[in-house]
């Protein structure tokens, strides 16, 4: 019985750590995470230039969630676009990524 009851309460407990807020990412913590996607073995890929141009879409000043995204938006089509034949897409995309959970770290839905 007190092992159910233990059980029980790491599931409660588990439950609520899900529902609490999350830390806004930082620029460096995005850099960082960005940085550090490989694109395949035989890509011409520079990482930190995809991830700095991101980056500066991130330092930029921005008013809401939507903007932000909508930033993040622009870099991808624009990146997406100029690496197209040199197979940095999972850069491209992995650093879209990133600036999407940037956005939504730091410029939160209201009413949440």
């Amino acid at each position: 019985m007190r092992i159910l009851s233990l059980c029980s309460l790491l599931a409660v407990l588990a439950a609520a750590a899900g529902c609490l807020a999350t830390k806004p990412l930082t620029i460096t913590e995005f850099r960082g995470n960005c940085y550090q996607t490989n694109a395949s073995r035989m890509a011409d890929c520079d990482n930190i230039s995809v991830c700095e141009a991101y980056a500066s879409t991130l330092e930029a000043e921005v008013a809401s969630l939507d903007t932000c995204m909508e930033g993040c938006a622009r870099s991808h089509a624009r990146l997406v676009r100029s690496h197209a034949l040199d197979g940095c897409g999972p850069v491209v995309d992995s650093g879209n990524d990133w600036c999407i959970r940037f956005c939504r770290t730091n410029y939160p839905e209201p009413g949440k």
